[in-house]
């Protein structure tokens, strides 16, 4: 059975869109934990995860939000200074979404929010996905690694 349209595209966001971390303020490498809530239609979803994100994979602590089933782009990237700033669309299927995320960062925690107003089927929808995340620490639990 196919998942909801708003339900995949904020599993996407709560990674939050990529950009480029400027290079006196990059975030640390370590065991992250990440907690999302997503609010659409009057409804809020809440998830908790953790993992472990190498040098290589700090890109993904702001996200690729591409997956099988949805793509984006971002048009505007800001990242510096510990604020972000990314405005673009996602597209799933034929349906492109506008998407625009701000939030705030340090080299132990990322803050983003993101809006994305829609149209699915005859549904007009509009969806906020706040995600918190922290570092835990230097080194990865082995089962996170």
């Amino acid at each position: 059975m196919p998942r909801p349209l708003p339900l995949m595209l904020g599993a996407l966001l709560s990674a939050a869109p990529a950009a480029a971390w400027s290079a006196d303020d990059q975030v640390r490498a370590g065991y992250w934990e990440t907690a999302t809530e997503m609010s659409v239609a009057g409804k809020s979803f809440k998830d908790t995860r953790r993992r472990c994100v190498r040098p290589q994979e700090l890109e993904s602590l702001l996200g690729s939000a591409n997956s099988k089933d949805v793509q984006c782009a971002y048009a505007t990237r800001e990242v510096a200074g510990g604020k972000i700033r990314l405005v673009g669309s996602c597209k799933a299927g034929k349906t492109a979404f506008p998407v625009e995320s701000t939030g705030d960062y340090t080299p132990d925690t990322v803050r983003m929010e993101s809006r994305i107003r829609g149209k699915y089927g005859l549904i007009h929808f509009t969806m906020r996905v706040v995600s918190n995340s922290r570092r835990l620490g230097e080194t990865c639990p082995a089962a996170a690694s």
